[in-house]
C-alpha cells in the first residue's frame, strides 16, 4: 500500500494512493486517540469506565445516568429545569497539539433540550450549568478554555451554534442555521489546528465545515472531549451517542 498524502485537512492526512485509488485514513490510526464505539453489555457508567466518565455522576439523589446498550451509550439528565448530563474524557488533549473530537449523536426532544459537543477545560461542573447555555441571544460560560457546537432550546435562534472561550473570553459564536431533528444522529467535529501561536477550531456537521474560529482557546490548557445534555422544560433529557472518538498528535 502506498503512503503518498494526496490531501490534507488541517494538518492531518486525509486520503492515499492505494492500487484501488484514493482511500480515506482513519483518524483513529492517529499518534494519540480514544475510540469508543459503546460495544459493551449495559452498564451504568456511574464512574469512570474505560476513560469516560458521567459528569455529575449519579448519587442515588439525582438521574444523572449513562448505559450502554446494543452500541449505543445514553446519557440522561435530571428532570430540574436547566440541570445537564454528561459523559467526559479525560483533561489530556491541547490545542496545540492539534486535538480532534467527532462524535454520532442524536437528542430524543430537540425541541426542549441543550445539546452541548466539544472540548471543555472543566468537567466538574455544577449540575446546572453545563460549559455554556445560550438563553435568548446571550452567552453564559462556565468553561473558562474550550471549542463546542451547541443547540439550546432557550435560545431565540434555535440552531446548532459553534462557540468558544480562551481565558474567560467569550469568541464570536457562528450560527449555522442547522436545527437537530428529534431522534436523528448527526455527526459532529471539532478540529484544532495549531500554528505554534495560536490554535483555530475548524466545526463540522455530517462531513461539511460550517464554521472556522481562529484563535479560540489557550493552547496549552488541557481539554476534554464531552457530550452534554441539559433539560430546558423540566423534564428529563436523553441524548444518544453512537461513538465517541478523540486523536491528537503527540507533543
Amino acid at each position: 500500500m502506498a503512503t503518498k498524502v494526496k490531501y490534507n485537512l488541517h494538518g492531518w492526512p486525509v486520503y492515499y494512493d492505494t492500487a484501488q485509488g484514493l482511500k480515506e485514513v482513519d483518524p483513529v490510526f492517529a499518534a494519540v486517540k480514544q475510540y469508543d464505539d459503546f460495544t459493551q453489555n449495559a452498564r451504568n457508567f456511574e464512574t469512570t469506565t474505560n476513560g469516560w466518565a458521567v459528569i455529575p455522576a449519579a448519587d442515588g439523589s439525582k438521574d444523572e445516568s449513562a448505559g450502554v446498550n446494543g452500541g449505543i451509550c445514553t446519557i440522561v439528565s435530571h428532570s430540574t429545569d436547566n440541570d445537564t448530563a454528561a459523559l467526559a474524557g479525560s483533561l489530556s488533549w491541547y490545542g496545540s497539539q492539534c486535538a480532534c473530537f467527532e462524535a454520532r449523536v442524536a437528542t430524543h426532544n430537540a425541541s426542549a433540550s441543550s445539546l452541548w459537543i466539544g472540548f471543555t477545560d472543566t468537567t466538574g461542573l455544577a449540575e446546572t450549568t453545563g460549559p455554556s447555555a445560550l438563553a435568548v441571544a446571550t452567552w453564559t460560560t462556565t468553561a473558562v478554555d474550550g471549542a463546542w457546537m451547541q443547540y439550546d432550546a432557550d435560545a431565540t435562534n434555535k440552531f446548532v451554534h459553534c462557540m468558544g472561550v480562551k481565558n474567560n473570553t467569550d469568541a464570536t459564536a457562528v450560527n449555522t442555521a442547522i436545527l437537530p431533528v428529534a431522534d436523528t444522529y448527526n455527526y459532529y467535529r471539532v478540529m484544532l489546528g495549531d500554528n505554534g501561536t495560536s490554535t483555530t477550531a475548524y466545526f463540522y456537521i455530517d462531513g461539511v465545515l460550517v464554521a472556522t474560529i481562529a484563535d479560540i482557546l489557550t493552547r496549552t490548557t488541557a481539554l476534554a472531549p464531552a457530550v452534554f445534555v441539559g433539560a430546558r422544560d423540566g423534564n428529563a433529557k436523553t441524548a444518544y451517542i453512537d461513538y465517541m472518538r478523540v486523536w491528537q498528535k503527540r507533543a
